[in-house]
C-alpha cells in the first residue's frame, strides 16, 4: 500500500517537472521567434533582402 502511494506522488511529480521544463522550452521558442523580426533589418542589410523578404523571415521559422 505505502509503495502505491509513493508511486503515485512521484508519478505526479515527474508529470508537473515535465509540465514545468515544456513551458520553459515554449518560452524560449517564442523568445527566438520574436527577435527576428528586430535582427530583420541586419540580416536583410546583410543577405540583400527585400522588405518583403524580411517580413517573410518569422514565417519561415515557424514553418520549419
Amino acid at each position: 500500500m505505502m509503495m502505491r502511494i509513493n508511486y503515485k506522488l512521484n508519478k505526479n511529480h515527474m508529470l508537473w517537472m515535465m509540465l514545468g521544463w515544456l513551458l520553459v522550452i515554449q518560452v524560449l521558442v517564442a523568445f527566438v521567434g520574436r527577435s527576428i523580426a528586430p535582427l530583420g533589418i541586419l540580416i536583410g542589410e546583410d543577405l540583400s533582402l527585400t522588405k518583403a523578404q524580411i517580413g517573410m523571415l518569422p514565417a519561415a521559422l515557424f514553418l520549419g
